[in-house]
């Protein structure tokens, strides 16, 4: 009777076109109840014969309706979430032991901090293996917060894999598997001293590449290098990420003294006397240097160099992206909000202007003569308005004329070419990461997405060259004389091109090759080709990196879908945390590639498993260094706030989320957005950097998600604290 009851029920789920398992086991109660209601009429005979005498008709029976729920498979797992159940209960699992630590992911590149769970606990120290042990900090309610720096604990040249951290909790010892990543080299950002060297920073493996333009050397520098700058015939500076110092080098990398700056360093240029130098995280400000060789000079004297030094410190609201000098001017691009502002360096008599952007500028070069600024951006609008447009990406360069900001020209790279297959593919000019003028005042432009150099002269046809043979994703451009020095922090690789004839001259790897990785590791081959297809453009002319530079946020909203103004994630130090979108649809990392295929209509060159490869890529992301100020006192007193509130009950540490999803009503019941929409419970790390805040951005500040968007407080229960344990959560917050 029982195979009688499920070929009925399987027939009745395949008939009405069952997508959830609920209705496939209400359709098997139907079948029962039917034969059930059968056994009791005259038709009982001939159900109990068919039952005991036809048991290979019945399973032959029973094949169509299982064939016709087996290609609607993806469809219930979908619906029922079965999709994400294993990465999520893995992820789970590992944060519901006693004993916790994250992120589960230590990379050799960054200091990084890490938390530790362990209620009751009154003292925890880590040891990454072989390393001394760390104390951690104690915080309260079982939180210890652990600061690791992988140069001083002898972790940079560690090969790739897992490592093991030993919490030692009082006097207990409980191991635990991390991930460990090793970054390649990324050069970036050449500079040209006017006798022809070059030199290039990768900050991934705190090096820095000098020599001629043919033979670059790599050379350990500080930790976090992220620009250079020849600043004499044999005096280098190096600003630095995740050091406080500005290094000063000899031409042969020899180190000759330091200049106390700050970190969070992003970006840096120089003139012949002057360097700019923009910082973010704790302290948005542009840093400016004034070198002097006169030992009588007012100044700060570096030791080790006939230099002196005075320092200028100018505020910025935004978080500095780019700096280049312009005569009397530091112009600084700047995103959250997206900006570019020009300041002025005679702080005596300042002319400051800016102008707001709809997205951020990705690149930023000034003209040789000074009179124009040109920036690369993803939208562009006089009166910067939002784009509604579902995804809006269209790569264009923007000349501004320097001393009125006005856009005197805008020309969209994102080129359409007799290869496009679809209405609106696009091949050329997609993701400009990098922009220089020669001596002419012609603009060289590298394409990252589209691995192309393009030059735009205003006296002839813009000239492009296909990289593809040769480099993927060029993201830095040099010119000394009539040579263009090309970078791909992607590749590891370097490029000098003929500035006429753009004819290849010759080339350089700065990292190891494909095949290299191929045969001696196979994972960093994968996280290469992830972050390829993270940079690399679809068809529609847009790419990961688009919305996520770097794997960071552009701090601008977009129309994700057509249904919703919301500003973009960053995606770094997501590992360990499924499922992932603010809904939390997408059960593992590498997932981003369906937006690709779905809204972008998927890649032109092949690659093998690109999804497997954007979930290695992406799961080696590390979370940024916050570079935020210590206070303990007021970090103890905000996480008290932060448990008083109620907050660890959805942000539970160590990882502050408890992966869950909930109905957006329960959380926001006055909010107006759809009422089947679930909200996946994020993490809260790297905060300080993520504005504007929530699931559609309506918040500007911390403040304003405790305070003005929880009138019905239940995103936490805000109401019930002070004004100054209100302050103190946010500075906890902002210091994860």
């Amino acid at each position: 009777m029982t195979s009688l009851v499920v070929v009925l029920g399987l027939s009745i789920a395949a008939a009405i076109g069952a997508p959830t398992v609920a209705r496939v086991v209400l359709s098997l109660a139907i079948a029962w109840a039917l034969v059930e209601l059968a056994l009791r009429t005259k038709l009982a005979p001939r159900v109990q014969s068919l039952a005991r005498d036809h048991r290979a008709a019945l399973v032959l029976l029973a094949i169509v309706p299982t064939l016709v729920l087996a290609r609607r498979a993806d469809v219930i797992a979908e619906g029922e979430g079965l999709f994400e159940l294993g990465p999520r209960l893995e992820d789970r699992l590992r944060l519901a032991s006693a004993i916790q630590i994250a992120p589960p992911l230590v990379t050799s590149d960054r200091p990084q901090s890490f938390f530790v769970r362990a209620e009751g606990a009154r003292a925890v120290r880590v040891s990454f293996e072989s390393a001394e042990p760390i104390e951690a900090t104690s915080l309260g309610h079982g939180v210890f917060r652990v600061e690791l720096d992988p140069r001083a604990a002898g972790l940079t040249d560690r090969a790739p894999g897992t490592i093991t951290a030993t919490l030692d909790v009082d006097a207990a010892h409980h191991a635990r598997t991390l991930a460990f990543e090793s970054p390649l080299a990324h050069p970036r950002r050449p500079q040209v001293s006017p006798d022809g060297r070059v030199c290039a920073p990768s900050e991934e493996t705190d090096t820095l590449f000098l020599g001629a333009p043919t033979s670059l050397t790599p050379h350990d520098v500080g930790d976090g290098p992220v620009a250079c700058a020849h600043v004499s015939s044999d005096v280098i500076a190096v600003a630095q990420r995740y050091e406080p110092s500005l290094a000063f080098f000899d031409a042969a990398a020899q180190p000759l003294g330091l200049l106390e700056t700050g970190d969070g360093a992003v970006a840096m240029d120089a003139s012949t006397d002057l360097l700019a130098i923009a910082r973010a995280g704790a302290a948005r400000e542009l840093v400016l240097v004034r070198l002097s060789s006169d030992e009588t000079a007012e100044g700060i004297a570096i030791e080790g160099t006939p230099l002196r030094a005075a320092i200028d410190r100018i505020p910025l609201e935004g978080i500095a992206i780019d700096v280049a000098l312009a005569g009397g001017d530091a112009v600084v691009t700047t995103r959250s909000p997206a900006r570019i502002e020009v300041r002025a360096i005679d702080r005596a008599a300042p002319r400051d202007r800016s102008r707001e952007l709809v997205m951020p500028a990705s690149a930023l070069a000034v003209s040789p003569d000074g009179a124009h600024i040109v920036i690369a951006t993803t939208a562009f609008d006089p009166e910067a308005r939002d784009n509604l447009g579902n995804h809006f990406v269209e790569d264009q360069l923007v000349w501004l004329d320097r001393e009125t900001l006005a856009p005197l020209r805008v020309d969209a790279t994102a080129r359409r070419t007799d290869r496009q297959d679809h209405a609106g593919d696009a091949d050329r000019g997609i993701g400009p990461s990098a922009l220089a003028f020669d001596a002419e005042g012609r603009l060289f432009v590298a394409f990252t997405g589209s691995s192309e150099l393009a030059v735009f002269d205003d006296h002839a046809p813009t000239r492009w060259l296909d990289l593809s043979d040769r480099m993927f994703g060029p993201s830095g451009v040099a010119i000394v004389g009539q040579r263009v020095i090309v970078t791909s922090a992607i590749d590891g690789g370097a490029l000098v091109i003929d500035a006429r004839t753009l004819a290849i001259l010759e080339g350089q790897a700065l990292a190891p090759s494909n095949d290299t990785l191929l045969r001696e590791h196979p994972e960093q081959l994968r996280i290469r080709l992830g972050e390829r297809s993270f940079w690399e453009a679809t068809r529609a002319g847009a790419s990961c990196a688009s919305c996520h530079p770097g794997g960071s946020s552009d701090g601008e909203a977009h129309n994700i879908g057509g249904r919703v103004l919301a500003p973009t994630l960053d995606v770094r130090g997501l590992a360990g945390t499924a499922p992932y979108l603010r809904d939390g649809s997408y059960p593992h990392l590498g997932d981003l590639h369906d937006v690709a295929m779905l809204e972008y209509r998927g890649y032109r060159a092949p690659i093998g498993d690109r999804r497997a490869m954007l979930d290695a890529y992406l799961s080696a992301q590390p979370l940024p260094s916050s570079h935020a100020p210590r206070d303990v006192v007021r970090e103890q007193s905000g996480l008290d706030a932060f448990f008083r509130a109620g907050c660890d009950r959805c942000h539970a540490p160590p990882a502050f989320t408890t992966l869950a999803r909930y109905p957006l009503h329960t959380v926001f019941p006055d909010h107006p957005g759809e009422p089947a929409l679930s909200l996946d419970v994020p993490a809260l790390r790297n905060l300080r950097e993520q504005a504007p805040y929530l699931f559609d951005g309506r918040a500007g500040t911390l403040g304003d998600v405790i305070d003005r968007e929880n009138e019905a407080n239940r995103h936490g229960d805000t109401r019930g604290l002070t004004d100054a344990q209100r302050a103190d959560l946010v500075f906890f917050l902002e210091t994860l």
